[in-house]
């Protein structure tokens, strides 16, 4: 074999080696900075997205996509595995019994208590909202998981949240205790303001009903004291053109008498006028 044959060889040899070399670190690039974006991000195609980004910053050659997803997708369970150990070092062994309370029934119930913080506010009614005031002072009995949860993205204590609420608390219990005890943390975060979010509501459209029946009341009242106070006016111009005639004041008197006879009697205008001045009042407060 010539020489120029072995250095072609050679050549050959290590454009291979350093073409492996690159694809196997650019492998090891992106599952590190898909590793960083899984931290805080919770879907798959932003961890893709976001270290697709960082490999290009760093001028490296992109792998095959299948790659990319796999590679994400082990990015993102060990993500969780680690960040799921985390919230599980953080807990007391009083606290994981109250947690382990909430996944098992009582002898008297037919739901466990995980079922009830997972559930809804229902229709703005005063028993619900009696229920839900309830609802909430109970949520305040149990432990707080914001200083727990502490270290975790907002995003993803959602997708917790959520895969937890999708689930029936026999399916939690058969979860490794770590994985089960951040989905239930995040389940009661949730939960805790979202009782506040379903109190304020409730409390707008209960309010708003009572504006609403109260418009109704005095739309009602002004109606019925317009008809009152027209009829009054006619009384008392009736009145007014009759003391206004001229004729002898024993005529005025009889024909006075008549037309407050007519207008129901003198009790009844005087019981009207007092009315119309009781309804003035209470309009005014």
């Amino acid at each position: 074999m010539s020489t120029g044959t072995r250095f072609v060889g050679v050549s050959r040899d290590c454009f291979v080696g350093f073409e492996v070399q690159a694809a196997l670190d650019a492998k090891s690039a992106f599952a590190t900075h898909a590793a960083a974006a899984a931290e805080a991000r919770v879907d798959p195609a932003d961890l893709i997205n976001a270290a697709i980004d960082a490999l290009i910053r760093e001028r490296c050659e992109l792998p095959m996509l299948s790659t990319l997803r796999e590679l994400a997708a082990t990015a993102h369970r060990l993500v969780n595995a680690a960040q799921w150990e985390k919230v599980h070092e953080r807990l007391s062994d009083p606290v994981k019994q109250e947690l382990d309370a909430l996944l098992t029934p009582s002898e008297d119930a037919q739901e466990s208590r995980f079922a009830v913080l997972c559930r809804g506010a229902g229709k703005a009614t005063r028993e619900n909202l009696k229920a839900l005031i309830a609802h909430y002072e109970w949520l305040a009995t149990l432990t707080d998981p914001a200083p727990i949860l502490a270290p975790i993205s907002e995003a993803k204590v959602a997708q917790w949240a959520n895969e937890a609420r999708r689930l029936k608390a026999p399916e939690l219990r058969e979860y490794v205790a770590p994985r089960r005890y951040a989905l239930v943390l995040a389940a009661l975060r949730v939960a805790r303001g979202r009782v506040l979010d379903d109190l304020t509501v409730m409390l707008l459209r209960l309010s708003g009903r009572v504006v609403w029946r109260s418009e109704k009341y005095w739309e009602e009242v002004h109606i019925d004291q317009g008809e009152q106070t027209d009829a009054l006016i006619g009384t008392l111009a009736e009145l007014l053109e009759i003391v206004g005639a001229n004729i002898p004041r024993r005529g005025k008197l009889r024909q006075v008498e008549a037309a407050v006879a007519a207008h129901g009697g003198c009790e009844a205008l005087q019981k009207a006028c007092a009315e119309h001045s009781k309804q003035s009042r209470r309009q005014w407060q």
